[in-house]
């Protein structure tokens, strides 16, 4: 999985570092803000990390959103 590309500039692992700087410079009381949603399930940033930090393809699947999306730059 390290070597797919979700974006023209950032792969998985550089998408994975950047949204763990983003998450950690999240207020506590905003990580169960919703961020995104895919097939109609709610995403949240405590989710997401979940999510990303078990190398899920969900976890996946949500990177190349927030990248696509602008939110991890």
């Amino acid at each position: 999985m390290e070597n797919v590309k979700i974006a023209i500039d950032m792969n998985i692992s550089q998408a994975k570092e950047r949204f763990f700087e983003v998450y950690a410079n999240i207020p506590f009381g905003f990580r169960g803000g919703i961020i995104l949603v895919l097939d109609d399930e709610p995403i949240t940033w405590h989710s997401a990390r979940i999510e990303i930090q078990s190398d899920t393809k969900l976890g996946q699947r949500i990177l190349e959103q927030l990248v696509t999306l602008g939110i991890l730059k």
